[in-house]
């Protein structure tokens, strides 16, 4: 029997596509497995980065739950630059407390009902140490931004970041707050401190949240690996644009507040007008207990109105 060399080739050919095919298919899947376990690397990676970050984070705010009640008030004094000492500062808090309780007493002559207005003696001195604080803080972080732009120029350029520190702490075009602190910064660096701790310190003498941001994100670059002058680019964007939104946000409350303000001064302007155009007015309202009762809750209510629409005017961004 003759063999066809035409069907021979067809054969072969055929057999050799058919294997071709299997080894496509077989290499395929292992091109798939491959990836997919790439892929499952990447993740468990990027949730043990993860893990990390969590880790860091906590073990810097855990510093912050440690503190009792007089460590966090002696910080914020310190941080308000009110230059008042914890011992004044409570002296204060107790001698207001005592003269608004003693004049509450001289109105309504009875101790029950002047106890609750001395609580206000604690109110009055903390509003005013967290106003100066937030002040502080503000003009402190206005100022970061141009500090953190400064040292990622530097680490750009080729510096290392005590370098970047440095160039900060001596450079003319900075405010002198910026400099005195990023010299210390410095400083804690040269005695053997890291970097993040030196922040937190920094942290603690500004009370600027987005300088304890830094500390861990610092933190996070140092031990996770990543590039430390695009973190510092980052987060001057960050507070910058922070700052943006806060001046709109200001900007879209600021008839809210100034309709506030008016309706709790016209009471007090009325009040003080007719009593200017007849003083005898008011007499029988102060000749009786409970007129001058009247009179001191309408005050407190006035007061916790205004606490309540500034609360509520005021959104943390």
């Amino acid at each position: 029997m003759a063999v066809n060399p035409e069907l021979i080739a067809i054969l072969v050919g055929g057999i050799v596509i058919f294997l071709g095919l299997i080894i496509m298919s077989l290499r395929r899947r292992r091109i798939i497995e491959l990836e997919k376990r790439i892929q499952v690397d990447r993740e468990q990676v990027a949730i043990r980065q993860a893990i990390k970050q969590l880790e860091i984070e906590e073990s810097i705010l855990k510093k912050e739950d440690s503190l009792s009640w007089l460590e966090k008030k002696k910080r914020e004094l310190e941080q308000s630059g009110t230059n008042i000492t914890l011992p004044v500062y409570l002296t204060i808090l107790v001698a207001s407390s005592l003269l608004i309780f003693f004049v509450v007493y001289k109105i309504l002559g009875i101790v029950f009902f002047a106890l609750p207005f001395a609580l206000l003696g604690f109110y009055f001195p903390e509003k005013l140490v967290k106003v100066k604080l937030e002040k502080n803080v503000k003009h402190f972080n206005d100022e970061l931004i141009k500090a953190l732009r400064r040292m990622a120029s530097v680490m750009r350029s080729g510096g290392s970041l005590k370098q970047a520190l440095d160039d900060v702490s001596r450079s003319r075009s900075m405010p002198t707050a910026i400099r005195m602190e990023f010299s210390k910064v410095l400083s804690d660096m040269e005695y053997g401190l890291a970097i993040e701790e030196a922040l937190y310190k920094l942290y603690e003498r500004t009370g600027s949240k987005d300088v304890q941001f830094l500390a861990i994100a610092v933190e996070i670059q140092r031990q996770l690996g990543g590039n430390i002058a695009q973190t510092f680019d980052t987060i001057g964007a960050t507070i910058s644009n922070r700052r943006l939104m806060e001046s709109e946000v200001k900007a879209t409350l600021s008839q809210i507040n100034a309709t506030s303000n008016i309706l709790s001064a016209m009471p007090f302007a009325i009040g003080g007008l007719i009593y200017v155009i007849s003083p005898d007015y008011f007499e029988p309202l102060f000749e009786s207990l409970a007129g001058r009762f009247v009179f001191l809750v309408c005050i407190m209510f006035i007061c916790v109105g205004v606490v309540v629409i500034k609360k509520m005017s005021k959104i943390e961004i």
